[in-house]
C-alpha cells in the first residue's frame, strides 16, 4: 500500500485499514518518516501509532529539509516502545528493504509522499522517483529479474 498519509489521522486510517487486511499470523510492515521543518510534536505519535499496529517499522527521510533525517526518525523512534525498528536513510532503500523482507502475505506500507516527485532538501528540491515508482521498480527487480527497471544511485 502506498499512500501520501503524512497526518497523525491519515497513519492511523491506513494502519487501521491495513491490519484489518494483513492475514493471521503475517506482518505489517511500515515504511514511512517525518518532514524536517515541520510539525515535530506529530513525530513521537507516529512512532506511537506505527507501534500499535506494525510488526515491523522502517524510518526514512520524509523531505528533511535542513533537518538530520536520522534525527527526525530518533524523535519518531522515541515513541515506539515494543515493536522492532530500524532507520535506513535512504527512502529507495528503506522501500527496497521492507519489500525483500516481506513474506507471503505480509502487507507492507509505504508511508508520506505518495507519487510526489520531489524530495525536500536544505537546498531546495530534488527529483524522487516517487513511492509507487520505487516500489514497482524493487518488485520488478526482485521478483522478476528485470534488471532494466534497476534503480541507480546519483
Amino acid at each position: 500500500i502506498v499512500d501520501y498519509a503524512h497526518t497523525p489521522d491519515g497513519l492511523q486510517q491506513i494502519f487501521d485499514y491495513a491490519k484489518h487486511i494483513t492475514p493471521e499470523g503475517k506482518r505489517l510492515i511500515s515504511v514511512f518518516g517525518s518532514a524536517g521543518k515541520r510539525d515535530v510534536k506529530k513525530r513521537v505519535v507516529f512512532g506511537e501509532l506505527a507501534d500499535r499496529f506494525c510488526d515491523l517499522i522502517i524510518l526514512t527521510e520524509d523531505d528533511p529539509r535542513n533537518e538530520d533525517p536520522q534525527d527526525i526518525a530518533n524523535e519518531i523512534a522515541s515513541g515506539i516502545r515494543d515493536t522492532t525498528y530500524l532507520f535506513i536513510e535512504s527512502r529507495y532503500d528503506a522501500i527496497r528493504q521492507a519489500i525483500e523482507v516481506a513474506n507471503t502475505g505480509d502487507v507492507v506500507v509505504i508511508l508520506g509522499k505518495g507519487d510526489d516527485p520531489y524530495m525536500a532538501r536544505e537546498y531546495g528540491k530534488e527529483e524522487w522517483m516517487g513511492d509507487q515508482a520505487a516500489a514497482r521498480d524493487v518488485i520488478r527487480k526482485y521478483y522478476y529479474g528485470n534488471e532494466e527497471n534497476e534503480h541507480e544511485e546519483e
